[in-house]
C-alpha cells in the first residue's frame, strides 16, 4: 500500500502575504464587502423592499428573503474573494504609483481663482 499523498499547502493564508497596516487593511476590506454585496446585491434588493416600511414584523415577513440573503453572502465571503479584494488593493495601489513624478523634487503649483465648489486645476512640474 502507498502512503496517501498530500497537495502541498503554503504555510501563508493567502496569495498576498505582504502586511498591511490597520488603515490599509480596512481598505481591502471596504473592496471585499463590495465585492459580495454587488454579488448578492439582487437578494439584498428582496430583502430591502420586503422589510421597508416594517420594523418588528419584518423579522417574521422577511424571514425567507432574509435567509436568502444570507446564504448568498456566506457562500461569496470566501478566502478566494479576499484574496481577489487584496489583489485588488495592490493593483489600484500601483495604478497610483504609476501616476506619481518621476522627478522626486517636482513642484506642484496650484492655479486660484477657480469658482466654489469646483477643485482647482493643479499643474504639476516634471509630469510627461
Amino acid at each position: 500500500m502507498s502512503a496517501p499523498t498530500e497537495t502541498p499547502r503554503s504555510a501563508l493564508p493567502s496569495r498576498n502575504p505582504m502586511p498591511l497596516s490597520a488603515s490599509q487593511e480596512g481598505q481591502v476590506k471596504d473592496i471585499y464587502f463590495a465585492k459580495v454585496r454587488g454579488l448578492c446585491a439582487e437578494e439584498i434588493r428582496l430583502f430591502a423592499e420586503c422589510a421597508r416600511g416594517r420594523t418588528i414584523t419584518a423579522t417574521w415577513a422577511c424571514k425567507d428573503s432574509r435567509a436568502a440573503m444570507n446564504k448568498c453572502m456566506i457562500s461569496h465571503a470566501t478566502q478566494e474573494n479576499k484574496d481577489a479584494a487584496r489583489e485588488e488593493w495592490f493593483r489600484q495601489r500601483m495604478e497610483k504609483k504609476k501616476l506619481k513624478p518621476t522627478d522626486p523634487n517636482a513642484q506642484v503649483e496650484v492655479v486660484k481663482g477657480a469658482p466654489k465648489g469646483e477643485v482647482p486645476e493643479v499643474k504639476r512640474a516634471g509630469w510627461a
